[in-house]
């Protein structure tokens, strides 16, 4: 069994493999990792009958995004790994995301996937060129359509995002989505070696940003 937890966005989701199923639940009060992560946990492991000795593999997380999210996020996640040695994977959101718009949105000339970070600003991420993390861009909303001339389409997971005259869809980071990208990433690996993983705050690219 995999446990995926996803606490990049402003809204907490956890989810669970089990066979082909997928079993996730979301927390639809925003902020609220803190007060919530741990309970989600607990009650979703019970209700599946299922014991923390059971978790094969534990998948979080690691940004860009909500720092405060991350933090708590990867907090709980070696709190939960360390006792019972499961391995662990930290997955980068906005490639998970892009994953599963490469999935749903086919006939877009140039989508773009927009993460929230904090005020107007968002993490961008070209969905037809984008290879990896290093294609990934920080801006001010605004810019994008200056950045990223004929984009045509952002799918974004915060419906607070608004452009105008620029064809919006919203589709909330989810832990499913971390689940299935790993599910097809050759590059993820479970692993114990835990303190060589380091969440991905986005200050690499909000340094180019903020240079001069």
């Amino acid at each position: 069994m995999i446990l995926a937890i996803e606490t990049s966005s402003t809204v907490c989701s956890i989810a669970l493999k089990a066979g082909d199923a997928i079993i996730e639940k979301n927390l639809k009060e925003a902020n609220r990792h803190s007060e919530n992560l741990a309970r989600m946990v607990q009650e979703l492991l019970t209700e599946n009958k299922v014991k923390n000795s059971d978790i094969k593999g534990l998948l979080i997380s690691g940004g860009p995004g909500s720092f405060t999210g991350l933090r708590i996020g990867m907090s709980f996640a070696k709190g939960f790994v360390l006792p019972a040695k499961i391995p662990m994977a930290l997955v980068n959101s906005m490639e998970a995301f892009i994953y599963t718009g490469k999935k749903n949105i086919l006939k877009c000339a140039r989508p773009v996937c927009v993460i929230k970070s904090h005020r107007d600003n968002v993490f961008t991420g070209d969905i037809i060129n984008f290879n990896d993390s290093k294609d990934i861009a920080y801006m001010d909303i605004n810019e994008i359509q200056k950045k990223l001339p004929g984009v045509d389409l952002i799918l974004t997971n915060d419906e607070t995002i608004k452009i105008d005259n620029l064809y919006q869809v919203v589709n909330k980071l989810n832990a499913s989505m971390l689940i299935n990208y790993f599910e097809n990433s050759d590059r993820l690996k479970l692993s114990h070696d835990y303190n060589k993983m380091k969440l991905f705050y986005g200050m690499e690219y909000k340094a180019k940003l903020w240079k001069g």
